[in-house]
């Protein structure tokens, strides 16, 4: 009698797609930068505080833009929109290796704001919460743990390049990384809901219940609320804190003396920590409130 094959979730083979392109989205996005400081100092002559300030635009660009992104992505998925993403974040980087003026620069990451709100997290939790529901946090878990090693691996692997081909064709390099692995994933292998394949969340043979309402209020009063207010305030700055540091780490050390290499490989081993939060953080799930959870964390 022959084996009956069964074969794999749909979703599963998306979410290792996804986890592979948010660890290069946010290895391209934000982690090489750090290392990509340091050279076009030595070149263009340009401060730090201006080549920071043009990254903090793009994050103001991406922050801008959550909210449109956000209802595209409730109406027409995440197939279209992280698509777009990964050719803008195509164009950024190529248009990065070129530039010669901070005007440009600016530019440059004006459209790579645009690229971060279309690539990174927001849209792959999207459809994950599409095609998940019992199992959600355990796909949310992969995703993060790639995402987590996008230091570890970017931050290493951009000086690597920066030694061996200098900057401006570093970046043409990492263009190309985010071009292959991209483009497929986001173009062809996306799919809006379980329901375009003839499945159901989490593979299950039956739909899943309808979930209880507990919130009987509108969305403007949660907006309004002290929780809301006071949680923003705490993550929006705990958040700007890590940036900063992961921004400024191998600016610092190599002031201070330190190779390029060796600053890269000590801001990377910061990936490898957030790494061991988020399994951990996973790992505390149904054995204490969420609340306490992310207080201990703090």
């Amino acid at each position: 009698m022959t084996p009956l094959r069964v074969r794999p979730f749909y979703g599963w083979l998306m979410v290792s797609g996804l986890g592979v392109t948010e660890l290069v989205s946010w290895g391209v996005l934000v982690y090489a930068f750090s290392v990509l400081v340091v050279p076009m100092r030595a070149e263009l002559g340009w401060s730090t505080a201006q080549l920071n300030a043009a990254y903090a635009t793009g994050v103001i660009v991406s922050g801008i833009l959550a909210i449109p992104v956000g209802r595209v992505l409730q109406s027409h998925g995440a197939r279209g929109v992280m698509t777009v993403g990964t050719v803008a974040t195509v164009l950024m980087l190529t248009l990065w290796s070129a530039v010669e003026s901070i005007p440009v620069f600016f530019c440059v990451f004006v459209i790579g704001g645009f690229a971060m709100a279309t690539t990174l997290y927001e849209p792959v939790f999207a459809v994950t919460a599409a095609w998940f529901d019992r199992h959600r946090p355990g796909a949310v878990l992969v995703l993060t743990v790639f995402g987590g090693l996008a230091s570890a691996v970017f931050i290493p692997l951009t000086a690597a390049l920066v030694n061996w081909l200098g900057w401006r064709d570093a970046l043409l390099a990492l263009a190309g990384i985010a071009a292959l692995t991209g483009l497929p994933v986001h173009a062809l292998l996306v799919r809006r809901r379980p329901a375009d394949l003839g499945l159901h969340p989490d593979g299950a043979s039956l739909p899943p219940p309808a979930p209880p309402h507990h919130f009987s209020g509108n969305a403007g009063a949660a907006l309004r609320s002290r929780s809301f207010r006071a949680i923003t305030a705490c993550l929006v700055m705990s958040t700007g804190a890590k940036f900063a540091v992961s921004i400024v780490l191998v600016a610092y050390l190599t002031d201070h003396g330190r190779s390029l290499t060796t600053a890269a490989y000590a801001a990377g081993s910061i990936g490898l920590f957030q790494v061991g939060g988020r399994l951990l953080v996973t790992a505390l799930r149904g054995r204490m409130p969420q609340h306490r959870i992310t207080a201990l964390i703090f």
